[in-house]
């Protein structure tokens, strides 16, 4: 089983322009969970946040690179738009 540096090792080698335009946009709109983008200018500032352990991660982008990477599938459940029956 890969380590957790190694899984961020393959999410930050999978960054592009493109990853980094998108990044850009959804801090300067103020989407969530993007304070990390604070200290990037450059594709190489971004893949360090992403090797930088408990800053980036987990968000849709890296579980679409691990999913294809390592050649599985995530099922991910969110309680507050399921309503729960007790």
């Amino acid at each position: 089983m890969p380590s957790e540096s190694q899984l961020r090792e393959v999410v930050a080698r999978s960054v592009t322009e493109e990853t980094l335009v998108q990044y850009t946009a959804d801090h300067r709109d103020n989407l969530g969970h993007t304070e990390f983008m604070e200290e990037v200018a450059d594709l190489e500032d971004l893949r360090a946040q992403i090797r930088h352990p408990r800053r980036v991660w987990g968000d849709s982008y890296a579980l679409s690179e691990l999913a294809m990477h390592l050649d599985i599938v995530f099922l991910l459940w969110s309680e507050p738009l399921v309503p729960l029956r007790r």
